[in-house]
């Protein structure tokens, strides 16, 4: 596919050993390198980043064919690092846990970017029983400007063991609250970030749970109305600046 031009359609034939055609189909070839993709709900309303409702009949690579579901994204494509998935204004109802698939790197983290309007773009698991965003088998991983409620979990990150730990995960600007249980859980993790996020009314005694974390920055949070004890949990090292922390 080399000398294909990235962003353009072609179409596809099936050849048999007969020379018979089997089938035929348009494809979109796009560029080995950074993408940005689109994800909207059923309503343009407020929207920042694309023109067209989603469907998960559209490609998902420009701003006239967002899909609906980061599912069928990943589906789809394998994110490579430096991509981008911008999520539109309104909200996004999940039928399963959200589970991140693919890394990035240290200086190209694969970022999944929030609506800057202030309705901003709703993450919902509409399932206390079940976690919202899992991020189990990923490294290098930014989620921006989002805002998770409805699961046990809101974020939950998890490395295997102390020698297989997930790697530069970074939770910034989100709103992770309402959730049965923990805003944001982590276990064996190093060089996990937590910053400008408002954790609040979640269910757990520490909404924010950091166990067996290494090398963690978690700075200028709010944290509040936890059921009862603890607004932050850190067993592991990194540094704890500029948070506030109320009503626990």
């Amino acid at each position: 596919t080399g000398a294909l031009t990235p962003d353009s359609n072609y179409l596809l034939r099936i050849v048999g050993s007969s020379g018979a055609a089997i089938a035929s189909s348009l494809v979109r070839i796009i560029a080995n390198a950074p993408a940005t993709f689109y994800l909207n709900d059923s309503s343009t309303s407020n929207d920042v980043y694309c023109a067209a409702v989603g469907d998960d009949a559209h490609d998902g690579i420009s701003p006239a064919t967002p899909k609906a579901t980061v599912k069928r994204l990943q589906e789809a494509f394998t994110l490579i690092p430096g991509d981008l998935v911008e999520l539109d204004t309104g909200t996004f109802l999940l039928d399963a846990n959200l589970i991140m698939r693919s890394s990035g790197t240290a200086a190209q983290p694969i970022r999944f970017l929030g609506s800057t309007h202030p309705d901003g773009t709703l993450i919902h698991r509409n399932n206390t029983g079940m976690n919202a965003i899992q991020i189990d088998r990923a490294d290098y991983v930014r989620l921006e400007s989002l805002r998770v409620t409805g699961g046990s979990i809101g974020v939950r990150v998890d490395g295997a063991s102390a020698g297989n730990t997930r790697k530069g995960i970074e939770v910034a600007r989100c709103e992770l609250f309402s959730n049965r249980d923990y805003g944001l859980y982590a276990d064996y993790c190093t060089n996990l970030a937590v910053s400008g996020c408002s954790i609040h009314n979640n269910n757990a005694a520490r909404p924010l749970y950091l166990n067996y974390c290494y090398n963690v920055s978690v700075a200028s949070n709010v944290i509040h109305d936890p059921t009862s004890k603890d607004g932050l949990y850190l067993r592991g090292s990194g540094r704890v600046e500029g948070c506030e922390v109320y009503n626990h």
